[in-house]
């Protein structure tokens, strides 16, 4: 028996130790939720696993240990390939994680879109490994972004900030630097898949810095009416006020100062202007 909401969909996925799988689940999922076969809420309130299962032929190691990803060789563009896939993998449980929080059904359907952006952009990039002789699993890989993700597991609105605004804006930094690493050994086909999920990223860094900014001033709303003894729709939040908390957020989760160059260009289409990231470049 198929799920018959969409939080029953996350519970599966994050339940399903094998990646493909998780794909084709979510892949289902954001075609019968597109369909109205499905809703967001289900009767019953079952709580997400506290890590999601993992494939087993994925060796984890410690990111000092992971194969270097620069140069031309094949091998190295295929680690590069295979690091991608890793994060890809884990960025479908991530947005399955955080859609089984209880927020208004724009939410939902923000992250669900997220998801099968994710499944997409795995399934694209295992594909890509097989054709270059090699598979998801055929190398080392390590657990940072899950780390982080565990770290923030308590806090809805650091996990917005460190996973979904941080890490998230971090890949539309690095992606043209690899887009041209591959062009410049004749890889087109990889370089056109790099820049397919390039796109779709930013609109995912987009979907961060909107629910950040909506989470941040409910909870803000929340804590100075009862500071001020006052109704939360007499509290004004303003935009400073916002970015102060998430200066503090990311200084109290992440490890360290936020290092340039930043792809100031993307991150503005995003909707994260430069108030965002470079006064996170200095230490407190």
């Amino acid at each position: 028996m198929r799920p018959d909401s969409l939080h029953e969909y996350g519970i599966l996925v994050l339940s399903t130790n094998d990646t493909y799988e998780k794909a084709e689940i979510t892949k289902e999922a954001y075609k019968r939720y597109e369909q109205k076969e499905i809703s967001f809420r289900s009767l019953t309130r079952t709580e997400p696993p506290e890590h999601p299962a993992r494939p087993s032929n994925v060796k984890i190691v410690e990111p000092k240990d992971a194969p270097k990803r620069g140069g031309g060789s094949l091998g190295n563009r295929i680690a590069l390939l295979h690091s991608l896939c890793h994060m890809e993998s884990y960025a479908i449980d991530l947005s399955w994680d955080i859609i089984s929080q209880y927020l208004p059904d724009e939410f939902a359907q923000d992250w669900l879109k997220v998801a099968h952006d994710e499944a997409k952009h795995f399934n694209m990039l295992e594909d890509r490994l097989k054709e270059l002789g090699s598979f998801y699993g055929d190398v080392v890989a390590h657990d940072g972004l899950w780390n982080s993700a565990t770290r923030t597991s308590s806090d809805l609105l650091a996990r917005l900030a460190v996973l979904h605004c941080v890490h998230e804006a971090r890949g539309l930094d690095v992606t043209p630097n690899n887009i041209r690493k591959f062009s410049q050994n004749d890889d087109s086909i990889s370089a056109d898949l790099l820049n397919t999920i390039y796109e779709d990223e930013i609109t995912h860094v987009t979907s961060g810095v909107r629910w950040f900014k909506f989470v941040c001033e409910h909870v803000l709303r929340q804590e100075r009416s009862k500071e001020q003894n006052i109704e939360e729709n007499q509290v004004a939040i303003s935009n400073q006020d916002i970015m102060d908390r998430f200066y503090q957020i990311v200084r109290g989760y992440f490890n360290g100062p936020l290092k340039a160059p930043f792809n100031d260009e993307a991150r503005r289409k995003a909707g994260m202007t430069e108030e965002w990231y470079y006064p996170l470049t200095k230490r407190e």
